[in-house]
């Protein structure tokens, strides 16, 4: 299970579009049946849940196993551009926001270097939604295997293209996540769904040179 996990973990991932707090907002976009081909390009992604369901059954993975603790707290996803490509992974550390309004949680990150997923996504028109794909095994990540795939979850994702977006919807009450969904034929567990909570992260430092790190970020 770890295997399958870790694999969903790195599935998930950031533009090189993140957009500063200071330019023209745009608004949320909101999706049901279908995702609009212009609105995947989701930038950083930090992974706030993920859960294993099987049957009526569901199980926490981060109280599982306190690995994929550090994982979340260290890795953070990087889409290409309009989801094409292969995804990157940047590292940082969460540190105390004291500049960005309302509960937003701050991060410097490392982004002049990124390391390969072995992941890749593409467009499915068919579906309507953006599709990851595990293509092989990368010497960072050991635990990912080929021929996996996950998928954006329309009716339960909502997308921003600019942290005053997301700022916007926290303050009204609501919350913006991206939702993965990860089908799987278990050989012990049988048919077993896993999904994933990713938030976007907004980059409002672009060069920040805090202890080592490039940028500053912001996640609601």
């Amino acid at each position: 299970m770890k295997k399958l996990f870790c694999f969903i973990i790195v599935a998930m991932v950031a533009a090189l579009i993140a957009v500063s707090c200071k330019k023209k907002e745009a608004p949320a976009i909101e999706v049901s049946a279908r995702l609009n081909r212009d609105s995947v390009n989701l930038g950083v992604l930090y992974v706030d849940q993920a859960y294993r369901h099987i049957g009526k059954d569901s199980a926490n993975l981060f109280e599982i196993d306190t690995i994929y603790k550090i994982y979340q707290k260290r890795v953070f996803l990087a889409f290409p551009y309009k989801g094409e490509g292969s995804i990157m992974l940047y590292f940082g550390d969460e540190f105390l926001n004291t500049e960005i309004e309302g509960p937003a949680r701050t991060f410097a990150l490392f982004n002049r270097v990124s390391y390969p997923s072995g992941l890749a996504c593409a467009w499915d028109e068919e579906k309507g939604t953006l599709v990851v794909t595990s293509k092989y095994t990368p010497d960072l990540l050991k635990m990912v295997f080929p021929g996996k795939s996950a998928y954006i979850d329309p009716a339960s994702s909502r997308i921003h293209h600019s942290l005053a977006s997301a700022r916007a919807v926290n303050k009204a009450g609501g919350q913006s996540f991206i939702t993965f969904i990860y089908h799987d034929d278990d050989p012990k567990l049988g048919q077993v769904t896993y999904k994933l909570r990713l938030k976007q992260l907004f980059v409002y430092v672009p060069q920040a040179g805090f202890q080592g790190y490039d940028s500053w970020y912001a996640m609601y």
